[in-house]
């Protein structure tokens, strides 16, 4: 009977895709953290993936804008958001696990500029800032009612108008700036500033308000917390090129990805 058990037990832990109950996932581009790709799909999807797929579950991307994540998120319509802030509004209608998927953080960035530092608030009185549609950075930034803010709709884009000189700054995930640059040509001329303008946040891969869905995400956080003890764990990582700092959590920076 035991043998029987550890045998039953074993084969739950293996179970082939096609026998996987699928759980849709809805989130934007965000690369590295999400891409449109299929060879490098991010490394919160390929964390979640493999974290979801222990469980049982098969992780199916629906890449969308942002608020329409949400919206269907709450609608219930998908039956997670990939890479959310914590938000106390949201727990009305979203099931957030304990353990974050990675962090987020967020600097200006210039184009060929010899500051070594980043302004002040301010300094940013009436400099020109690109910043993305619908983002929000840290409650001074985003309150500053100097800034002249220039809303884009692609992390290229806000680095093409720096470039051509139409805004002074772009403000941007540090891990998603360098990784967009590492995609660009002249990426050199472009400078990230420090300290960053948003402090380091996590972010989740929160679950709807469905039947079953508060016991995974539990569920979802305790595995989640001791894949992260893994070397598979940091294999994933070092696919992106992100190195552990000190222990669990990933440094901000950046190495070549080919």
């Amino acid at each position: 009977m035991l043998n029987r058990l550890i045998f039953i037990l074993l084969l739950a832990g293996s179970l082939p895709a096609a026998e996987l109950k699928p759980l849709i996932v809805a989130s934007e581009v965000w690369p590295p953290y999400v891409t449109d790709r299929s060879d490098l799909p991010g490394f919160d999807v390929e964390v979640s993936r493999r974290v979801l797929a222990d469980l049982g579950y098969d992780l199916q991307l629906r890449l969308m804008p942002w608020r329409r994540a949400l919206v269907h998120a709450k609608s219930r319509e998908v039956d997670a958001v990939l890479d959310a802030f914590d938000g106390p509004d949201r727990h009305a209608w979203l099931y957030y696990p304990d353990e974050p998927l990675s962090t987020s953080t967020s600097s200006l960035f210039c184009h060929d500029c010899d500051r070594t530092s980043a302004p002040g608030l301010e300094e940013l009185t009436n400099a020109i800032v690109a910043v993305n549609r619908g983002y929000q950075y840290s409650d001074a930034f985003d309150a500053h009612p100097g800034i002249d803010r220039v809303e884009v709709g692609s992390f290229r884009q806000g680095f093409m108008l720096l470039a051509r000189g139409r805004v002074d700054y772009y403000a941007i995930n540090n891990r998603v700036g360098l990784f967009t640059l590492q995609q660009m040509d002249e990426a050199s001329d472009f400078r990230l500033l420090t300290p960053p303008i948003a402090p380091v946040e996590p972010v989740y891969l929160v679950f709807a308000h469905k039947p079953g869905l508060e016991a995974l995400s539990r569920r979802f956080s305790e595995r989640l917390a001791e894949f992260k003890q893994t070397e598979d764990y940091r294999a994933i990582l070092a696919r992106y090129g992100i190195v552990e700092d000190g222990g669990a959590n990933p440094a901000l920076g950046l190495a070549p990805v080919e």
